[in-house]
Formats: structure tokens, sequence, C-alpha cells
């Protein structure tokens, strides 16, 4: 997490799938009177926000890409009703216009901790190519440190003094930590389970054989926090559910014919629900 003065935190919390137990637990007590959170679209972020009543601005990990496809203002709306650019959730209904205009005013973006991410990853890759998550979160946190301390001082630690004012706030913690209990520390980093890997890798196959895509990657960025269909369907905004009603086949499928909830059990009832579903993913 990174905030708009550029402090930060970071931890590693398991490998794979995060959960809302997972954030709240390990990240959220860092979290403190938001005006905004700015997320990229994990379905994770959505759900404490809502239950925090926070106001959330998302951005699809496909953003750069789809709004060059967009020649006109109609053609921005209508990428920004489907939720293929950015949007923010707990302000009221915004057009596309409104929108950017809440995002200006109050400098929403992810791009500070897009950077902060890809420096972290070409300094873990630079100086221990291959580390263990048992020490992972030492070099992370190293990372943090020395950003932090950046941040408050104006420049990066180089020199004599530098070093002399890390090692006075080292001591003002009073906590003794030597090589010794680096080399005893014990990994709690909670792992995926197994079989969740090997449905993810089956479900990523399909989505890109159904679609044609063979560039297709299953995240939960985009929204596959789950693999269980119904999670999947019920996770899916109202539009994305008609639409894949529509693709499959599902007649009648537009509001003013069906509710919601009896679209839900023909969605969860149909043969090709699956099919759908891949689909929708790979595009």
């Amino acid at each position: 997490m990174v905030d708009d003065s550029g402090h930060s935190y970071s931890k590693v919390v398991c490998m794979g799938r995060m959960t809302l137990e997972i954030f709240e637990d390990e990240m959220a007590s860092h979290i403190e009177n938001p005006v905004f959170i700015c997320t990229d679209m994990n379905p994770i972020y959505g759900q404490y926000c809502a239950l925090k009543n926070i106001p959330q601005y998302c951005v699809h990990s496909q953003y750069h890409t789809n709004i060059k496809k967009c020649k006109t203002d109609k053609q921005l709306q209508s990428a920004y009703e489907q939720d293929k650019l950015d949007y923010i959730v707990g302000k009221g209904i915004l057009t596309y216009k409104q929108m950017q205009k809440v995002k200006k005013q109050y400098g929403l973006t992810i791009n500070r901790v897009n950077a902060f991410h890809s420096e972290l990853e070409r300094i873990i890759n630079r100086i221990a190519k291959g580390v263990s998550t048992k020490h992972l979160q030492s070099w992370i946190s190293f990372y943090d440190f020395v950003n932090n301390w950046t941040i408050d001082n104006g420049h990066r630690p180089t020199s004599y003094s530098d070093a002399e004012k890390i090692l006075i706030e080292m001591i003002k913690l009073r906590k003794d930590f030597d090589i010794d209990d680096i080399k005893t520390m014990k990994d709690l980093t909670r792992k995926v389970p197994a079989r969740y890997t090997k449905k993810l890798i089956t479900w990523t196959v399909n989505a890109r054989a159904k679609s044609n895509n063979p560039a297709a990657l299953l995240s939960a960025d985009e929204g596959v926090a789950s693999l269980n269909p119904k999670v999947f369907v019920d996770a899916l905004p109202e539009y994305k559910r008609r639409l894949l009603a529509k693709s499959i086949g599902i007649k009648p499928f537009f509001p003013v014919a069906i509710s919601s909830k009896e679209l839900k059990k023909k969605l969860l009832a149909h043969p090709d629900l699956m099919d759908g579903i891949y689909k929708m993913i790979g595009n």
C-alpha cells in the first residue's frame, strides 16, 4: 500500500489467492480514515470498501489498451459503463465526464503503487535472484524502510551520517535482532492450495481455447477471486450477467423481461454456463 505522500507498507500475506479475511488481518489495520482507496479490479478491495463504507477508485488492468480504442465521447462512455476503463464506487451514479472531474479533484490514481511495485520487483530480482519465501518479507521490509526513510528525509540514505541516523532509529526500537534470528526464522507465508492451482490452470486453458485468445490470463485482478461458478456469477455486475446470458443463448435476458434473481437461476442451470464464463474471461 502507498499513500498520496509516497509512504508505503508492504507485507507478504499469501502465495496465491487473497481473501477478505487475509486482507483485513494483514493489511487493513494500516488504513486510517482514507478519503478514497485506489485499487485494481480485485473484488477483495471492493468488498472491503463496501463493508467499511469507503469510496473506491478502481482501474481495469487493460485500461491503457482499452482507452486507446475509444475515439469518441460515446465510445468512452460505453467502455466506462462496461467497467473497461476506471470508475468510482461510493459517490453515487456518475457519467464518465463526472467521474473524471472527481478523479481530477482528488488526484485519484494507482500509478504510485504500480511504480512502487515495479521498483520493488526490480530490486528483489537484482539483489536476490531466487529469494525464498522464508526471507522474502525481510527483503521487502528493507525496501519499505528505505522508501519511507527517503520520503521523510528528502533523499536516499547514502552517507555515513545517514547510516548513523538509521542506527539511532534502530536502537530506539529497543529490539534485539541478529543473524541467528534470521537463520532460525520460520516461513509463515500462507500457501495457495494445490487444488486451487490445478483448477486455475484448467480454467485458464479452457478460457484460451473458448475465446481463441492464447494470451488470456486468469487472475484475481480481473475478478476471478473464486473458481466456483455460483460465486463467480454472483460477483458479476448486473450488465455483465446479462451479457453472459445473451452469449449462451438465454432468452429473455434484458431487464424489463426477467428479474436479476430469475436470470441467475437460469444461468446456474444452463449447461453451457462454463463455456460462457471461459469466453467472458478470455475476452
